[in-house]
């Protein structure tokens, strides 16, 4: 009943039911935010629970799990989520080695000096 516009099968079925295709995909498009509303949430519970879980994945991993649980979503859809939530990924520290001095990084106490 909800094929693509101008198949033919939506326009035989308006016509029996003396409704014009314009009112039809109208009263469609006025349905339809209710479930999108309710995917939405859906789709934002799996992202936080997902976050939460994973604290240092980003949109692009969260997006990998989320198709892993045969959800259908964008890359670009899960990345607006998360901003919004403010589910951004927490960056690793970067390593630091054990002293900043140059000299004994190699394990050499001693000072070269040339004669």
């Amino acid at each position: 009943m909800t094929g693509p516009q101008g198949g033919g099968q939506v326009e035989r079925l308006c016509r029996a039911a003396d409704v014009s295709r314009s009112s039809f995909y109208r009263s469609r498009a006025q349905a339809e935010p209710e479930l999108d509303a309710l995917e939405e949430m859906a789709l934002r519970d799996a992202i936080q629970r997902l976050a939460l879980a994973h604290k240092h994945y980003g949109y692009r991993r969260i997006g990998a799990l989320l198709r892993r649980e045969s959800w259908v979503v964008n890359a670009k859809r899960v990345r607006r989520i998360m901003q919004e939530d403010n589910l951004l990924c927490l960056r690793r520290k970067a390593y630091v080695p054990a002293t900043s001095n140059s000299s004994t990084a190699c394990g050499s106490t001693r000072t070269w000096h040339a004669s």
